[in-house]
């Protein structure tokens, strides 16, 4: 009894003493250049202290060395609210803002620091490395531009569709975009255009063409991104969802689509959608689609998808079936070019589609 006694007395320290070694652990192992090792020691730290901002900075750093970076935010957002004045945390964040290659917020997030503590090192060698990237060239600017041609069954006359878009991007995790496409389909032409604003945690897109034959005539489109909830030490789950009006010939469309996104850093992710429609004979439809990414090699990325959902076009919402496949391989750090295929199945014909589109950034 007395020796059960002391157990029980002695047991809080010796939790504590290991929690705080789970913190120095994954410390250590994220400076020794393991960061994916030092993740699941600092999360379980970080769930028995959570108001320990060294703690969370600890974490966030490893998620971002880790590729990680929505978590990485979400972290050490959640670490600022504790201590926002902190050097380490606020380099930290400009880290991440490099990390993303978004090169003027990492600027603005550090010269605080560097004005306040001009002679912290880690904050010095940040400010080289932006400097570096930026001499080596910044780019906001992004330039897509695609061609697609599709064959259809039962001797109907293929398609072909044309697309050029120019982007932005700004401090803060902003961007713009307008895009400009000229689709041939059945011997008919259709000219469409859309502009598109969009941050970390959403966009909004408007679009529309004047005398469309399929595309819709105007189109009011917008999307939520919620935080990445991590699951364990590799995979993250995140949520969304897109809404959607849209006015074509025969009428007006809506949709709703939540999304669920399954993913393990850069590495891989996996993507389902659930569609619900009113068509424009105001009847309810819905679908879903299904998609998986992987980064093969550095400089390789794979893609894969599956949707059985109704789809406006033709002059009218009918149910698609779809499979497709794609490859991006980036020629360089700025220009990367892009093979996509998919075949269709719909009620009137089945339709093959192949495409190229390269995007480049300056």
């Amino acid at each position: 009894m007395l020796l059960a006694a002391a157990m029980l007395a002695l047991s809080p320290g010796m939790l504590q003493a290991a929690q705080l070694d789970a913190a120095a652990r994954g410390r250590a192992l994220r400076l020794s250049g393991h960061p994916a090792d030092a993740i699941p020691l600092l999360q379980a730290a970080a769930r028995e202290h959570p108001e320990d901002a060294d703690v969370l900075l600890d974490l966030g750093l490893a998620y971002s060395v880790a590729g990680r970076l929505a978590e990485a935010e979400q972290t050490l957002d959640a670490a600022a609210q504790l201590a926002p004045a902190y050097p380490d945390l606020q380099v930290a964040r400009a880290r991440l803002a490099y990390f993303r290659q978004d090169f003027a917020e990492a600027q603005m997030r550090l010269s605080p620091v560097l004005a306040a503590h001009h002679e912290n090192p880690e904050a010095r060698e940040l400010a080289m490395q932006i400097a570096r990237a930026r001499a080596d060239g910044a780019t906001p600017w992004r330039l897509d531009a695609s061609y697609s041609a599709a064959r259809l069954s039962r001797g109907l006359p293929g398609d072909r569709d044309a697309v050029v878009a120019l982007g932005r991007s700004f401090a803060g995790g902003r961007a713009a975009s307008v895009m400009v496409e000229r689709l041939r389909r059945l011997g008919l032409d259709d000219t469409y255009g859309e502009l598109q604003v969009a941050s970390r945690r959403g966009y909004l897109v408007l679009g529309g063409a004047s005398r469309p034959h399929f595309r819709p005539r105007w189109t009011v489109r917008g999307g939520v991104t919620g935080l990445a909830r991590p699951l364990d030490r590799r995979w993250a789950l995140q949520f969304g969802a897109e809404l959607t009006w849209s006015r074509y010939p025969v009428g007006d469309v809506r949709a709703i689509s939540p999304t669920v996104t399954l993913s393990a850093g850069e590495a891989l992710s996996l993507n389902a959608r659930w569609i619900n429609l009113v068509d424009e004979r105001n009847d309810y439809r819905s679908g879903y689609a299904l998609r998986g990414a992987w980064r093969a090699a550095r400089r390789l990325r794979l893609q894969a998808g599956w949707a059985d959902a109704p789809e406006s076009s033709d002059g009218v919402t009918q149910p698609v079936r779809t499979a497709s496949l794609g490859a991006a391989f980036e020629l360089d750090r700025k220009t990367t070019l892009r093979l996509d295929g998919a075949h269709e199945h719909r009620r009137a014909y089945d339709r093959d589609e192949l495409g190229l589109s390269v995007m480049h950034r300056f």
